[in-house]
């Protein structure tokens, strides 16, 4: 299967714009990420053997969302410090996602007690920082800061 790269004509400073298969260009734009994945998602899925789409945790597509980092500064591994990083919506489900609290059984008497569970807005994408026994918020911004050593 070969790709395909059509020219087309645009009235404007993007007379000779190049389109790649499977996108689209308005007004000099790309389409949201989310149209290509839904067009890959269905280019791909006649290819995708049965066994694959029944297994719990097989990415389809491929893709996979990344919900956790771990960096180390030292001299070796065995020598220096780690640092791990994870996504809080691994921790707490998006706002109207879920029911609003959680049931925690109580020490003793077999009974249980409603905890409030904490909801992330949809565009929450802050991470969390474990460093040793300290935690605190990580902006996603300041992920591609990230060294090791």
């Amino acid at each position: 299967m070969g790709d395909a790269t059509a020219v087309i004509a645009v009235d404007g400073p993007t007379s000779d714009a190049v389109i790649e298969k499977g996108k689209t260009v308005a007004g000099g734009e790309l389409e949201d990420e989310s149209v290509y994945r839904a067009k890959e998602k269905e280019e791909l899925e006649p290819l995708i053997s049965e066994d694959v789409k029944h297994d719990v945790g097989a990415s389809i597509s491929g893709l996979y969302d990344l919900v956790a980092i771990v960096t180390h500064k030292g001299a070796a591994a065995d020598a220096g410090h780690y640092i791990g990083f994870a996504k809080k919506n691994v921790f707490h489900p998006i706002k109207g996602s879920t029911p609003k609290s959680t049931v925690t059984p109580d020490a003793g008497e077999g009974t249980s007690t409603p905890i409030p569970a904490m909801e992330l807005d949809e565009d929450d994408e802050d991470w969390y920082k474990f460093d040793d026994d300290k935690v605190s918020l990580f902006p996603k911004e300041k992920l591609s800061t990230l060294d090791g050593g």
